[in-house]
């Protein structure tokens, strides 16, 4: 029989537990990548002690967190058939640890407590860090701190501290999907509001920070929530697996393989107003051309995590687009088992359509595969929502 103090024992641990996962996603610019990688490694032997020898192993198999371990596997095998053992390849494996770990730790605490518990803990970390980074974005009226960074690299773009003004962005998405979410706000004119109110303050943040595609997601997200709350069925097609899939593929196909993109005179004058200098060569065009024709070349296992191909040939710039950037890091190999990894999220999520966290969680994961036609943003933060979606597995 646990007694309270012990069951209050365990509690905290898991707390902290989930604070430190929800910490893993931080990629501080000012912080080299060997130094970031050595902290995350370390966070992630305290989480794997802490799992390991205070709560054990739960040994029920999820498919989630077994495609998400696939996902990870595929980027360890792509990096190293390019790096071998090298610090690319303990990269690799901190990432993937990382990937893992987001799952693993939530899918235990929701079984041994309960789903509100884990997503309540999880908006509560990351609202602390939102509002880390909106001071340093506020004091320096989104210009940033710059200069050169704790691990020696010059900084050109404006960081917060913690994050740059992409990832700040994504931040702000991700809370904005958890508002309400946790402590189940049951008044639906006051939920609406905390939704209205905290977009456009996310809003406003974007555009101090320059952020286009910050304010897009931002929209994109308070919409579908607000929208599944007047309409439940809308929550139901958008957790069809085939739906998410397809809208993944079938927007890029379009994007990319069509002339949308490639040939169209007025979106490549678009790129070139939102540029900060006078060349094209500062849009997304070209950097899509380059990315497409390096996979070409290495279609099955890509070239390995973080891939600069992009950078190398302009000395700039990287993929700018979600599917290009997995398909660059890990070719079709982990384009497969990334999309296994949404398959099984929304297979197996629990058909509580009056879940707030779950309509949060999809349209936040809807509105991210939305700006990664633009953007690369299907990493830590994201896989950090699908591990708490997938947390809600239905028994």
């Amino acid at each position: 029989m646990i007694s309270k103090n012990e069951t209050y024992e365990f509690a905290s641990i898991s707390t902290l537990v989930i604070y430190m996962v929800c910490l893993l996603i931080i990629n501080s610019p000012y912080v080299g990548q060997r130094y970031t990688n050595a902290i995350r490694l370390a966070l992630e032997m305290v989480i794997l002690f802490c799992m390991l020898f205070k709560y054990g192993l739960y040994k029920k198999n999820d498919s989630g967190c077994i495609s998400i371990s696939l996902y990870a596997l595929t980027l360890m095998v792509s990096t190293y058939l390019i790096y071998g053992f090298s610090s690319r390849f303990l990269n690799s494996l901190v990432t993937g640890l990382m990937y893992i770990l987001c799952f693993c730790v939530f899918y235990y605490f929701t079984r041994k407590y309960s789903y509100n518990y884990v997503v309540l803990y999880v908006r509560k970390a990351l609202t602390f860090l939102v509002l880390v980074v909106d001071l340093f974005v506020v004091v320096t009226l989104g210009k940033g701190l710059g200069g050169r960074g704790l691990g020696g690299v010059q900084i050109e773009e404006a960081v917060y501290l913690l994050a740059n003004k992409f990832t700040t962005s994504y931040l702000h998405m991700a809370v904005l999907a958890l508002i309400g979410c946790g402590n189940n706000e049951k008044n639906k004119r006051t939920l609406n509001f905390k939704i209205i109110a905290f977009t456009v303050y996310s809003i406003l943040i974007c555009i101090l920070t320059d952020t286009t595609t910050g304010i897009v997601g931002c929209v994109c997200v308070a919409l579908l929530k607000l929208y599944c709350n007047l309409n439940k069925k809308i929550i139901k097609i958008l957790k069809w697996p085939l739906t998410v899939i397809s809208t993944f593929i079938g927007t890029n196909a379009v994007f990319l393989l069509s002339n949308f993109v490639l040939n169209n005179s007025k979106l490549t004058s678009f790129f070139l107003s939102r540029s900060h200098t006078g060349t094209i060569l500062s849009g997304r065009v070209q950097m899509y051309q380059i990315a497409m024709d390096a996979i070409a070349k290495q279609p099955v296992w890509g070239y390995g995590i973080n891939c600069d191909i992009v950078q190398k040939t302009l000395s700039f710039g990287n993929a700018q687009n979600g599917v290009l950037k997995i398909l660059l890091d890990s070719g079709y190999v982990g384009l497969i088992t990334f999309c296994l990894v949404l398959y099984f999220v929304f297979k197996n999520t629990t058909q509580d359509q009056d879940n707030m966290a779950i309509q949060g969680c999809t349209a936040f994961i809807y509105s991210m595969l939305i700006c990664s036609l633009v953007e690369v943003n299907l990493s830590a933060i994201f896989v950090l929502i699908c591990a708490l979606m997938n947390a809600a597995v239905k028994e």
